[in-house]
């Protein structure tokens, strides 16, 4: 027979060292004036409260917090699932004035910021001692999310509350909207930008226009396009999109004949466009296959010499290969003297 004695009264170790009892904020005297309240915090982490002013329960007191308008004793106890723990009596006195002090949460610059951004919350007024409710305790304090804020001081004998309402504001919903994203030297891409007013374009080179929702680009490199833009609520906001210069040398066309015979017509091997691609290497081959010419960026300048004669008539083969780009050009040349 299984035997088991249970005595009432006893927790386990581990119980009792983690029922701890809170204590009650602010610290030192509290005072009411006037119609003034005061916010009593429990310090404790436990899963439930309950309040109690002079000795009664107050009904409905069961969280962290309680706002406190009636001088009296409070106290507070802390359920920590099985078991319990009770803080020290708070005392709250009533002083004889009946003026009210205010306190006012003042934000640096505004109580409603953009997404993203953060606003500074303080009060007029120097105090010895400041009780957010984020539990901050210095002068200031900095919030990036909206809500409800407050702060408790003391004024003489008194303690007040501040409060304030921050809201933050949605940043505008900027979508850019390309005829294309990949261009060839000397060709333009549409560009719009929606969801936003007041919109400007950067950098703002190979635009068009810069200051409209619809540019044309044309630019001579890869390039990255900015566009800003304010939403209705004054928020701004900033996306980009890349424009992707296309390095295939599917775009040159090498001519197929040339004649470098130094009568000014046609003595060089003249690539049109060959500038915009100074990422491309040509090589060029005889029909042994030995390198007779060899540039990276090509000029325009080979004359149909090799280590400085001029060479024979005939066919010639290139390569040309760019850089980014896995496949090359390839072809022939025929040299008339």
């Amino acid at each position: 027979m299984l035997i088991v004695v249970v005595l009432f009264g006893y927790l386990p170790v581990a119980a009792q060292t983690s029922c701890i009892a809170p204590e009650i904020g602010p610290t030192g005297e509290l005072f009411l004036c006037g119609d003034n309240t005061i916010k009593l915090h429990a310090s404790s982490a436990a899963s439930s409260y309950q309040w109690y002013k002079d000795d009664v329960a107050i009904a409905g007191a069961i969280s962290s917090t309680i706002i406190a308008s009636d001088e009296g004793t409070y106290k507070v106890t802390a359920f920590y699932g099985d078991c319990e723990a009770t803080s020290e009596v708070k005392q709250i006195h009533r002083t004889s004035s009946n003026a009210t002090p205010s306190l006012k949460i003042k934000a640096e610059g505004s109580f409603r910021f953009c997404d993203g951004e953060s606003v500074t919350l303080s009060v007029e007024g120097n105090f010895t001692d400041y009780y957010w409710s984020t539990g901050e305790r210095s002068a200031s304090i900095v919030v990036d999310q909206e809500g409800d804020y407050s702060v408790e001081v003391f004024i003489g004998d008194c303690s007040v509350l501040g409060e304030a309402t921050v809201t933050s504001l949605a940043l505008p919903s900027i979508e850019i909207i390309a005829s294309d994203t990949v261009f060839a030297i000397g060709q333009s891409i549409e560009l719009l930008a929606l969801g936003a007013q007041d919109l400007e374009w950067f950098p703002s080179e190979g635009l068009n226009l810069s200051k409209v929702a619809n540019p044309t680009a044309t630019p001579t490199q890869t390039t990255t396009y900015f566009v800003t833009g304010i939403s209705a609520n004054g928020c701004r906001d900033t996306v980009a999109i890349t424009l992707h210069m296309d390095m295939q040398p599917k775009h040159l066309s090498p001519p197929k004949v040339f004649s470098p015979n130094n009568d000014g017509t046609d003595d060089y091997w003249h690539i049109d466009n060959i500038e915009d691609y100074p990422g491309c290497q040509i090589v060029i081959f005889n029909r042994q296959g030995m390198e007779v010419f060899k540039a990276q960026p090509y000029e325009n300048d080979w004359g149909g010499i090799y280590r400085g004669s001029p060479l024979p008539e005939g066919d010639y083969y290139y390569i040309i290969q760019c850089e980014g780009n896995g496949k090359p050009k390839t072809g022939s040349v025929m040299i008339v003297r």
